[in-house]
């Protein structure tokens, strides 16, 4: 039997995984703080596309370092977070 997950546990899991704030983890997704507190109290839900994307985060076993995330958000963009990110998927 599958074990139930709410998209709330799954998102807020997922970033602190990551060791990402509220304001962080939104740039990822092109939305705010307030919306990703939104999602994790229950209040709203991402898209289903958005949901996919923090299932595939929530099953790397080895998260990078939060620092290199939040360095290539802050200079580079998120496009390039992705990039740490999808590298530790390998």
């Amino acid at each position: 039997m599958a074990k139930y997950i709410s998209i709330a546990n799954l998102v807020y899991g997922t970033r602190e995984k990551f060791g990402l704030s509220q304001e962080f983890f939104g740039i990822l997704f092109g939305v705010t703080r307030q919306t990703v507190a939104a999602w994790e109290k229950g209040n709203s839900e991402p898209r289903r596309d958005t949901v996919e994307m923090i299932k595939a985060l929530a099953t790397i076993k080895r998260p990078p370092d939060p620092e290199d995330v939040r360095r290539e958000l802050i200079l580079n963009g998120p496009a390039y977070a992705w990039r740490v990110l999808l590298n530790a998927l390998e």
